[in-house]
């Protein structure tokens, strides 16, 4: 069994600076309302893709309606990926992948993707001294916080100007350590610094807060350094921002040298996906699930794919199923974020009487951090399946699940 290092799911570490603490708990604040937000846009999209999906399936190929569909289709992943960049705002613990990396090769690699795709007519001067440093880090996070850096970088350099970028380890004094609300005195400070249109006092206090932007609202939702402070706090590191008008902007972040342990063995969706997995004798399905449209899109989906289906919407109406037909069900869909009984404690009484039976939790990246119950769900030989899912997506979980 593959287990969850402590460090994965420590709490942050808030400052002792008054303004910094003040910062931090005002964002944590802001962003736990946008993750409860995201949570039921990822209820309201499942079963718009769902029924989409089935709509399709049912029409010929030469069918007027299909454009109408497709643009359906289009626009509910265009939300998709806005609620990705709210939930991972939110708690980017719940997406937290770290492994061994060359950070320094990280970002050279993603100022150089950025250089090479700026216009000729830029005009922008690209300047970089990055010292070697490796880190214990979610790689595809520290891309996210790059782009959304640069990004800024290139809107205040909309007239051109120069951006230097610096990497190099540093040593911070207790009390600045303390200050900061950073894990370790040692650290690498990984600065971005650029001369453009800068910001006023005004907008550095509320740069960090999500959906806050100083650019127009039709090319910029406001969630990048809302996303860049997750991470990096996140990470156990700091990010603070400096600007003036007409002088410049730098972001400054300090990550612990000591994050993680190489050595460390983390869990990931492929020790899910190796888990042994016995095919039912039966196909009777039981789905447990609150939100009473998908309900009925997973129903409808498993009904298609040959399942004689019940429904229930909490534990009490499904146990009472289950306790009567247990011998004879081939699979079960339970919400894992259930209120009145959870899929985790759900399987635990489950697999006590029916140890062979498949069981998909449906987990909301709107839930609370996995955390230590991610060893039970191991154990028990369960699958996961995230919010917002395509039926396609779950049509095949259901599959690789029941036949294996």
């Amino acid at each position: 069994m593959t287990h969850r290092p402590s460090w994965l799911i420590r709490q942050r570490r808030l400052p002792t600076s008054p303004a910094l603490r003040e910062r931090d708990e005002r964002l944590e604040a802001l962003v736990q309302l946008a993750g409860r937000l995201a949570h039921d846009f990822n209820n309201f999209l499942v079963p718009v893709l769902g029924y989409t999906a089935l709509i399709k399936e049912d029409l010929p190929p030469d069918s007027r309606v299909l454009p109408y569909l497709a643009a359906i289709e289009k626009s509910a992943h265009k939300t998709e990926a806005a609620v990705g960049d709210l939930l991972l705002a939110a708690k980017s613990e719940r997406e937290f992948k770290p492994r061994p990396a060359d950070f320094t090769e990280l970002i050279a690699r993603g100022l150089s993707e950025w250089t090479n795709s700026l216009t000729p007519t830029a005009a922008i001067t690209v300047k970089h001294t990055l010292q070697p440093c490796s880190l214990v880090v979610d790689d595809v996070q520290f891309q996210v916080v790059l782009q959304h850096l640069l990004g800024n970088v290139r809107y205040a350099l909309a007239t051109g100007g120069t951006v230097e970028v610096s990497l190099s380890r540093k040593r911070l004094t207790p009390m600045r350590t303390a200050e900061l609300g950073v894990d370790s005195p040692d650290v690498f400070e990984l600065t971005v610094q650029d001369d453009g249109f800068g910001m006023s006092e005004e907008a550095v206090r509320h740069a960090f807060d999500p959906f806050f932007s100083t650019r127009p609202k039709s090319v910029a939702l406001g969630m990048g350094l809302a996303l860049v402070h997750s991470i990096v706090r996140t990470h156990g590191g700091q990010v603070l921002l400096e600007s003036q008008k007409d002088i410049g902007t730098t972001v400054r972040i300090w990550l612990p040298a000591s994050v993680g342990d190489g050595a460390m063995r983390q869990s990931s969706d492929a020790d899910l996906e190796a888990t042994e997995r016995v095919a039912p004798a039966a196909t009777l399905a039981l789905i447990v699930e609150e939100d009473l449209l998908l309900l009925e899109v997973l129903k409808t989906s498993l009904q298609e794919s040959g399942f004689e289906v019940w429904v229930a919407k909490n534990g009490k109406e499904a146990f009472d199923l289950y306790n009567n037909h247990a011998a004879k069900l081939g699979l079960v869909v339970w919400n894992l974020s259930m209120p009145e009984l959870n899929g985790v404690e759900a399987a635990t009484q489950i697999r006590q009487t029916n140890p062979a039976v498949p069981i998909i939790l449906v987990n909301s990246r709107g839930d609370e951090n996995l955390g230590p119950a991610l060893d039970r769900i191991l154990s028990l030989k369960l699958r996961l399946i995230k919010k917002p899912f395509a039926l396609k997506t779950f049509r095949e979980t259901v599959h690789e699940t029941v036949i294996g």
